[in-house]
């Protein structure tokens, strides 16, 4: 996918696919939920993908909102945007003697930066300022053909979109705050006559191919 956000300053990212209607707010607070006092919102919503019956397909673009109200000012270096698929397999199979293993993998990660503490000039600041924030993205998907959402014992995979609000360190991944919401994908499928009672299905792969001839995510400011 590619992200776009509106912020104060443009920013954009060009994210890598890696090989191996009405928007829902996001959900719980935190520093893995959210104990901060200073925080009193703190959500993301989209534009589509928010149920399994509406998914986002190949090529689609949605938008989204993160919202962060502020009753004092907090020390931050960054309030980032997250979007990360997540693959779960449990490999051994149903009456395997031996204990089953669980193999992870990372189909895409895309990240972009909504705001950023100024260092430098007459405005360096690492205070993010009280009152309410609001940062507009877009979400590009590429022409590729993801596995649909699926939460299975033995099999799962999941679209997470996620915003953090990071430690003032430069560089810091501390995580001040967190939100999350779940984002369902569906691949584009046909359905073919078949002279059986039964439906051929088809799954068509589309590539869109980016830099170095990997598919593209895209995140980038609106």
């Amino acid at each position: 996918p590619r992200f776009f956000a509106s912020v104060t300053g443009s920013s954009s990212l060009l994210l890598r696919h890696h090989k191996g209607s009405g928007s829902t707010s996001a959900m719980a607070l935190g520093s893995s939920g959210s104990g901060n006092s200073q925080i009193q919102l703190f959500k993301v919503t989209t534009s589509s993908g928010n149920a399994f019956e509406q998914p986002i397909g190949p090529g689609e673009q949605f938008s989204g909102v993160v919202a962060i109200q502020l009753l004092r000012p907090i020390a931050a270096s960054q309030l980032v945007v997250e979007f990360v698929a997540e693959e779960r397999v449990a490999q051994g199979g149903k009456g395997s003697s031996s204990s089953s293993k669980v193999v992870k993998s990372q189909p895409f990660y895309a990240r972009l930066a909504v705001w950023t503490a100024a260092r430098k000039g007459a405005a360096a600041s690492t205070v993010l300022s009280d009152g309410m924030h609001v940062f507009n993205f877009v979400c590009q998907m590429p022409y590729v053909n993801y596995p649909q959402t699926v939460h299975r014992a033995e099999y799962d995979i999941a679209y997470r979109l996620s915003s953090k609000l990071l430690g003032p360190d430069e560089g810091s991944e501390q995580v001040v705050a967190f939100v999350e919401k779940e984002v369902f994908l569906s691949p584009v499928v046909t359905r073919m006559a078949s002279p059986e009672p039964l439906l051929v299905l088809e799954t068509l792969y589309f590539e869109k191919k980016g830099r170095r001839g990997k598919a593209a995510v895209e995140l980038r400011a609106a």
